[in-house]
């Protein structure tokens, strides 16, 4: 009987990944995740500057910067207006 436990143990762990493919998965994922948030940190600043600065469509410079990230945040500070909104009512 012990001979016979002992045989199976190996045929059930061949279908378990083993820990380092489990850790590559959640490093992967992990990074993902954070990439992610970091695009959404990215689109909430560019929105809130670009209304700041009284630009006419922010909306689409969110979905720039969401979708390319760094690319995207680098192509808006190019374009953005130099000065804000409210320094040229002045």
């Amino acid at each position: 009987m012990v001979v016979a436990l002992s045989a199976a143990g190996p045929a059930f762990a061949a279908d378990v990944p083993d820990a380092t493919s489990m850790m590559t998965v959640a490093l992967v994922a992990g990074l993902v995740l954070l990439i992610l948030i970091i695009n959404a940190v990215f689109g909430v600043w560019v929105y809130k500057d670009a209304h700041h600065r009284g630009m006419k469509n922010p909306v689409v410079w969110i979905v720039a910067v969401v979708l390319t990230g760094v690319p995207g945040l680098i192509g808006y500070l190019l374009a953005r207006p130099k000065e804000d909104s409210e320094s040229t009512r002045e």
